[in-house]
């Protein structure tokens, strides 16, 4: 087994989910999918309370979805390098790859060594999907999720040499998967394998749809796509993504100020729909005033059900 890990890294709605689908399909990769918390308590500061960051790190639904064990008496990134060795170890593949979408250049504290697989796509196209998800009110903040992502990838492709990292977008993905597929193979040092492509046999996903390539013009209007092409502008010439030919717009002074209170809003909504009205009554009285611990552990349940129930 090689103990040294490859992240995957990218913005959430770039299709890593996909990608992971088929590299788990490849019998000598192993994936951790959803690794954020792994740099969550090193995302503002350089200094880490380990003991309370892996007490907080027990209750993360994420982090429990994994089904593996922390050890106390080990500090974090002893903690977390475990986790990736014991998905490894219990799926008896002979490489190791975690997915990270946000602050990912702070995996550098705890693996100096690793390899990284950056999967980017059109960030017009990531905007709507973050929009559809619930997760922003409008495309403009559905941007900044993508451009957090290539900022953190910027710091990173600085940093590491040029062997240690591969840059795939996923329209080419799409476009020409096993080509792809083939190059991810080669950096990582295996030779592709044709189950790569056999994922919709158990997940929900499809072969790859040419369609949804550039669905932004058909799903945005002129506005949202003038706006995000101001925005974007330099991000789409780096990464050689065409314009719309409409004129880029400015947002005005008062969509930006309200954009934090609408999006605050809109997320509530979405989770009032997702949880329900009591259970998110009682998690607002967990965190804020007192709830015995028989009762929080039915609540923890009830909602993490319902989380799970959402999720493709």
């Amino acid at each position: 087994m090689n103990n040294e890990p490859i992240f995957i890294v990218g913005s959430e709605r770039s299709g890593t989910t996909l990608f992971r689908l088929m590299l788990s399909h490849h019998p000598k990769i192993s994936v951790c999918s959803e690794f954020e918390y792994a740099v969550d308590p090193i995302m503002f500061s350089n200094r880490l309370n380990d003991r309370e960051a892996l007490n907080q790190l027990s209750q993360n639904w994420i982090f429990k979805s994994h089904g593996v064990k922390l050890d106390h008496e080990q500090s974090w990134s002893q903690n977390m390098q475990k986790i990736l060795k014991d998905f490894q170890f219990n799926e008896q593949k002979e490489l190791s790859t975690a997915i990270v979408h946000k602050n990912f250049d702070r995996l550098l504290r705890i693996w100096p060594n690793a390899k990284f697989i950056h999967l980017y796509r059109d960030p017009r196209d990531v905007a709507k999907s973050v929009v559809n998800m619930g997760w922003a009110s409008h495309v403009l903040s559905g941007a900044k999720r993508w451009v957090h992502a290539e900022q953190c990838w910027q710091k990173i492709s600085s940093e590491v040499p040029q062997d240690r990292f591969i840059e795939i977008s996923f329209e080419s993905l799409i476009q020409s998967p096993k080509s792809e597929l083939n190059k991810v193979c080669r950096f990582m040092g295996i030779q592709f394998d044709n189950n790569m492509m056999q994922y919709q046999k158990s997940s929900t996903y499809q072969q790859p749809d040419k369609s949804i390539c550039q669905s932004w013009k058909r799903k945005l209007n002129d506005s949202e796509i003038a706006l995000l092409e101001h925005q974007l502008k330099s991000w789409l010439i780096k990464y050689n993504y065409g314009f719309s030919g409409l004129n880029p717009k400015k947002p005005s002074a008062l969509l930006m100020h309200l954009l934090p209170l609408k999006d605050w809003f809109y997320r509530f909504t979405q989770r009032l729909k997702l949880y329900g009205t009591l259970n998110l009554s009682l998690d607002w009285s967990k965190r804020n005033l007192f709830l015995p611990s028989s009762l929080q552990q039915a609540l923890d349940q009830r909602m993490h059900s319902c989380w799970v129930k959402s999720l493709k």
